[in-house]
């Protein structure tokens, strides 16, 4: 049986505690995985005033918020792979940059479009991340913390 380099760096982890730097990984994978959840409630706490603001219906606001998970598919579907060509840490800090433009351009949106856009944006970037976060969580715990 062939054993490749990954499958015995698993194997060590497994038979050890959780050493510091694990720790800082898993806890850098959950703080990016918060920002999927801050973004989903940022958006619906401003959802109210940006209807009222832009005189938007609510269904125009749905709209809105669908591109945002429109997003996170293709994001998912499309660009996840990248983490098995460049590897995980170029991938998930690609996406970890779409989000960070994404949240903190949306406040300068003029416009329903603009703001369909960068909801789409950060939703492309958090589509990214969460396949590859939830694969580096699972390299980097040990299999009875898993």
């Amino acid at each position: 049986m062939v054993r490749t380099f990954a499958s015995l760096a698993i194997a060590a982890t497994d038979r050890q505690l959780v050493r510091p730097i694990q720790a800082v990984v898993l806890l850098l994978c959950l703080l990016m995985n918060v920002l999927d959840g801050f973004d989903l409630q940022a958006t619906a706490f401003t959802s109210t005033p940006i209807m009222a603001d832009w005189h938007l219906a609510p269904a125009a606001m749905g709209l809105i918020f669908s591109t945002g998970l429109l997003g996170v598919g293709l994001g998912s579907f499309l660009l996840s792979s990248a983490a098995d060509r460049w590897g995980r840490r170029p991938t998930l800090l690609a996406g970890l940059v779409l989000v960070t433009i994404g949240m903190l351009t949306v406040g300068v949106a003029r416009n329903p479009a603009q703001l369909s856009a960068l909801r789409f944006l950060t939703g492309v970037g958090v589509g990214v991340l969460l396949p590859c976060l939830n694969t580096t969580v699972a390299e980097y715990t040990p299999s009875s913390w898993r």
